[in-house]
């Protein structure tokens, strides 16, 4: 779903993605967090960067065929 317009550039998705990635690192034991977006979402990689993440790969996504990125960190 996208995000409705007045919340465009307000910074929940960084405020949401900063809290998935605290809850993890509190609860469970992952060695390593992944992201993935469409390329030409800029936005999603800026959130994605912003949480400490690096691109790891560029991918085809398997049944759609979109060019995506994917993002990751060691937790």
């Amino acid at each position: 779903m996208p995000a409705r317009p007045y919340a465009l550039g307000s910074g929940l998705a960084t405020e949401a993605a900063q809290a998935v990635v605290a809850r993890t690192r509190a609860e469970l034991d992952l060695g390593r967090l992944v992201s993935i977006h469409v390329v030409g979402n800029e936005a999603s990689a800026r959130v994605m960067v912003k949480l400490g993440m690096s691109l790891d790969r560029e991918t085809v996504q398997p049944g759609t065929g979109r060019r995506v990125r994917v993002y990751a960190m060691d937790l």
